[in-house]
């Protein structure tokens, strides 16, 4: 999802955890919807219980990565509610309908605070550990787009500066970003994410002017810059990995011919150009 490293095994617990929250959502729905079960002066849940299966369902039928924040938006909205709903039963006067709210709400907020603490030791320990190295500092980030740049400048000069001058970066991660606001005139192109779309992703890598592909999946840190011909023991992952339909054009011959690297820490930048 992002993140350099491998998450810590407790990670797991906390994922457990959240799909218990899913399965109540799920209960509550089946409780309204089929029992009509409702308390005095309650939220009414149903929505919200709602919003969590169906992000959840949306992420299991289509598993982009953005889906994964989706779900975890949907499930703390719905915590949330449930956690007011049993603050407003605390007003009640009822003492045994105050015991159960009491034990809810105490629940909720000790789930709540556990997962918050757990993940924000994890992102804590984890920034010191990566500031201590290379890679993961802004001004080795912007190098390494600085490599980029300059190499697709030069080849858009080499051109004659095609209308549109068309860039795509198939693999995250993303340096769309960073590269459109310094060209917008430029037109970009971002992953390929539907399997069932190769076709239309091998055609536009032969029309387009250059294919960037970005990878961190190499532990090593060192920096590279020059011919790819010069460094022939750096290659791209993704561009020889026989499962991925970008190998493709690894095994075209003639394929984008003029062909660069950029490497800044982890950072590594694959450049196929015409």
């Amino acid at each position: 999802m992002g993140s350099p490293e491998g998450w810590p095994s407790i990670v797991f617990w906390i994922a457990g955890a959240l799909w218990l929250i899913v399965l109540l959502s799920f209960a509550q729905v089946i409780l309204k919807t089929f029992f009509r079960f409702t308390q005095d002066n309650s939220i009414d849940l149903t929505p919200a219980a709602g919003w969590v299966l169906g992000s959840a369902w949306l992420w299991y039928t289509k598993p982009e990565v953005w889906f994964v924040y989706f779900v975890h938006a949907a499930t703390w909205t719905f915590l949330c509610l449930a956690a007011l709903q049993s603050w407003r039963a605390l007003q009640f006067e009822d003492p045994s309908k105050t015991s159960h709210a009491r034990t809810l709400w105490c629940a909720l907020m000790g789930f709540a605070a556990g997962v918050t603490a757990i993940y924000g030791y994890i992102d804590v320990s984890q920034s010191f550990r990566l500031n201590q190295t290379q890679t993961w500092h802004k001004s080795t980030y912007t190098d390494f787009l600085n490599c980029i740049d300059e190499q697709l400048i030069e080849l858009e000069k080499k051109l004659n500066h095609p209308k549109p001058f068309r860039v795509w970066v198939p693999i995250y991660p993303d340096v769309t970003v960073g590269l459109s606001v310094r060209h917008p005139e430029w037109s970009f192109t971002r992953t390929n994410d539907f399997v069932t779309r190769e076709k239309l992703g091998i055609q536009h890598g032969h029309d387009v002017e250059a294919v960037v592909v970005t990878e961190t999946i190499q532990p090593e840190e060192f920096n590279i810059s020059g011919p790819a011909s010069q460094y022939p023991q750096i290659q791209s992952l993704w561009m020889t990995y026989t499962g991925y339909y970008l190998n493709q054009f690894w095994k075209t011959p003639g394929w984008k011919p003029n062909r660069y690297v950029c490497v800044r820490g982890r950072w590594r930048g694959f450049l196929f150009m015409k």
